[in-house]
Parts: C-alpha cells; sequence; structure tokens
C-alpha cells in the first residue's frame, strides 16, 4: 500500500502535490478495519470526509488559551485591610504622644536639677551673708519655675536683708552727707516718633548719659517694642554695662552689680566689668561679718584691700579702712583675752595702713605691759649670816674606843 501511494504521489501533478503534504504529515490516517485488506487503493485526489477534520481537532496536543478567573475580595479582607491601617495610625500616634511626654518629662527634670543647685547656692550664699546674689540666683529660679514652691517667699526674705543697712562701727567715724534716694523713674509714654527718639539714644550714648539713656530704652520699648530691636538692644547693653561699673565705683553697689547682671542677659560682659562686679560681692560679703567676727572680716578685705583699695559702699568706708579698722579691733581681742603682745602686733599693722591717734595712744599703753610680761622674775638673794650667831652644825660625837 506505501508503495502504490508513492507511484502516485510522483504521477500526480503539482498542484495536487500540495494537499497530499498535508494529508500525509499529521500521518493521521486510521488503520483498516478488520475484513478489509490492505491492497484498497487510496486515491490521493480523494476529499477528505467530514469527519476527518474533527478527529484531528480532537486529537491535537497544542493548548488553549485560557483566561485566568478574577479573585473577589469578600468584606471580611477589605475589614482586615482596614484594621491594619487602623492600627498602624494608633501605634503612631501613641507613639508620637509617649515620645511628647518622654521629652517633657526629661526637660522637667532638667530644670528641677537646675533649680536644686541654684537653691542650694543661695543657701550658701546667705549664709555667707551675699544676699545680692542669693537674689540673683532665687530670680533666675523663679524664670524656669515661676511656680517652685518657697522660692517667691524666700525672695522676698533675702530682699528685706539686702536692704537692711550695713551697721556702723562704733568708734568715731567722720560724718558723710547723708545720700539723697534717687527717685523711682517711671517711664511716661512718648508721642514723638520712633526715629526721633532713637536719635536722641544715640545722642545720649554718644555723651556717656548711661542712666537717661537707660530710661530712653524703657520709653523705646514701651511705646515702639518692635521698632530696631537688635540696635535698641545693643544701645541698652552698653548702657547697662557703663552704668553699673560707674553705680559701683561710687559706692552703690547693689544697684551697680543688678544693672552688670541685667546687661548679661544682653551679651557677654568684658573683663573689666566682670571684675568690678565681683570685687562688689565681696566687699558685701566682708560687710556682713562687721562687728560679729573680726577674723572673717580680715581675711576678706585684707586681698580687697590690695586689689581694690578705694571701694567703698554707701557708708563710706573704702576697702582699706575696713581692713584697717578689723585690724586694731582684732587686736583689742587679744588684748582682752591678756596677750598685750599679740595686740601690740595688730595695733602696729593697723597704724601701717593709716594714722589713728586713739590707736597710737593704745598701742603704747599696750607696749609697756607687754614688755613688763616678757621681764624675767628677779631670783631672790639668801640672807647672809651674823657672826654672833651660835653654829648650827651638830658637835661630832668622839670616836668609840677600840675593843681589846
Amino acid at each position: 500500500m506505501t508503495e502504490n501511494s508513492n507511484e502516485q504521489y510522483q504521477e500526480a501533478p503539482e498542484e495536487l502535490r500540495a494537499p497530499m503534504n498535508e494529508a500525509l504529515e499529521p500521518d493521521l490516517t486510521p488503520e483498516a478495519p478488520a475484513g478489509v485488506g490492505e491492497d484498497a487503493p487510496v486515491s490521493a485526489a480523494e476529499p477528505a470526509s467530514d469527519e476527518q477534520p474533527a478527529d484531528l481537532h480532537a486529537g491535537s496536543t497544542e493548548p488553549k488559551d485560557v483566561k485566568p478567573a478574577k479573585v473577589k475580595r469578600g468584606p471580611w479582607t477589605w475589614i482586615g485591610i482596614g484594621f491594619i491601617f487602623l492600627a498602624l495610625a494608633l501605634a503612631i500616634f501613641f507613639g508620637y504622644q509617649r515620645g511628647v511626654a518622654m521629652r517633657v518629662k526629661q526637660q522637667e527634670s532638667t530644670v528641677l536639677t537646675r533649680v536644686s543647685n541654684q537653691l542650694e547656692l543661695t543657701y550658701a550664699d546667705m549664709a555667707a551673708g551675699s544676699y545680692a546674689n542669693a537674689k540673683e540666683r532665687l530670680l533666675y529660679i523663679l524664670r524656669i519655675s515661676p511656680n517652685f514652691p518657697g522660692a517667691a517667699e524666700l525672695l522676698a526674705q533675702v530682699e528685706t536683708n539686702l536692704l537692711a543697712s550695713t551697721p556702723i562701727p562704733s568708734e568715731p567715724t567722720p560724718i558723710l552727707p547723708e545720700a539723697t534716694p534717687e527717685p523711682e523713674f517711671t517711664p511716661t509714654p512718648d508721642l514723638r516718633g520712633a526715629e526721633e527718639v532713637y536719635n536722641h539714644l544715640v545722642a545720649q550714648i554718644q555723651g556717656q548719659a548711661w542712666s537717661d539713656a537707660i530710661q530712653t530704652v524703657a520709653t523705646l520699648k514701651e511705646n515702639f517694642y518692635e521698632y530696631r530691636t537688635l540696635e535698641v538692644d545693643g544701645l541698652h547693653f552698653i548702657a547697662l554695662r557703663n552704668d553699673g561699673v560707674q553705680k559701683i565705683n561710687s559706692g552703690r553697689l547693689e544697684q551697680g552689680m543688678y544693672e552688670l547682671s541685667v546687661a548679661e542677659r544682653l551679651g557677654a560682659l568684658d573683663g573689666q566689668a566682670d571684675g568690678a562686679r565681683y570685687w562688689a560681692s565681696v566687699y558685701l560679703t566682708g560687710a556682713s561679718h562687721w562687728d560679729t567676727n573680726w577674723q572673717q572680716v580680715l581675711e576678706i578685705f585684707e586681698p580687697l584691700s590690695q586689689q581694690m583699695p578705694s571701694l567703698s559702699d554707701e557708708s563710706g568706708l573704702t576697702a582699706r579702712d575696713r581692713y584697717r579698722i578689723a585690724l586694731y579691733r582684732l587686736g583689742d581681742q587679744f588684748n582682752g583675752q591678756g596677750d598685750p603682745c599679740s595686740a601690740a602686733a595688730f595695733y602696729q599693722r593697723s597704724l601701717e595702713q593709716g594714722e589713728d591717734a586713739q590707736v597710737r595712744q593704745n598701742l603704747s599703753y599696750i607696749q609697756q605691759a607687754c614688755d613688763a610680761s616678757r621681764q624675767p622674775e628677779p631670783t631672790p638673794i639668801p640672807p647672809e649670816p651674823s657672826p654672833d650667831a651660835a653654829p648650827t652644825e651638830a658637835p661630832t660625837e668622839p670616836p668609840a674606843d677600840p675593843t681589846p
């Protein structure tokens, strides 16, 4: 059967070879049924039966294009997604709130630490009599923690002690004219233009009218607060710095120290201004021990009399005067304790700082007492024996006779 087919294929024209090829390539010819001979001829030009395309299509192994089925999401899926987003939002919110609370707690802890340190230093200043420094520390405490318990009451107590006058020594001192209290300045509204007030302030700074410049700054800030704030603060610092040093040099130590403290909030103080504030604080500390602890007064005013000998407070006593007075007052204490020599030494040191007729007279008396205490006591001389006196020695007994 194969040979006959090949012969027919070779004899067929070219027009019939193409359909022949298509029929032969799949080689899908079914086997002959039983009882059919193998020699039955097969016509190459015979058209395919109607059932052959169905059989070919059924036997094909090529895959068909299948579209994926759409996955339908039920309502529980969307509820789960919404729950996840809600949980994430709540986590972010509560995390932010916790972070804010921790930051606030840390800030409160820092403020409490600063307040505790400043309060401890305040009590130390009060114990040393440095009420000006104690006042500045309390003002700082109230500025960073206005509701700190007991700070306002302690500030009122410090201000009361600060306003108390320094005790005057019992020895006669030159009578000084009483200082007239400065009138309190209450800035009044100025209706002039801001530029005019500012130019007036500049002229006062150039003329070194420091107190007037401070008042002009108060007027300018009250009426034109936002006008050239940077330049106004700079001029305010210059006026406060120079007026504070000037007041310290003129004996108004507390007022000068306060103005320098305000100036320090606007800018850094130079060495001269900071030194003036420091020595003023030392002076007030030494004056707080006056008439109560002369040894402490002496230790404080001895270096101060060398560094700032002319520094004084409103009493008019300079640092050198207080050092001189403390020397002979300490000498009085030694004289009262029965030590005239130590008293004479302190009197002599006091006269080296300044002449005082009363101290000179006391020194002469105490020096005599010191010299008398240093003279050795006379040795007693035994009385000479008189020639008429009987001998006091006992008679010597003769020796005994030797025994035979």
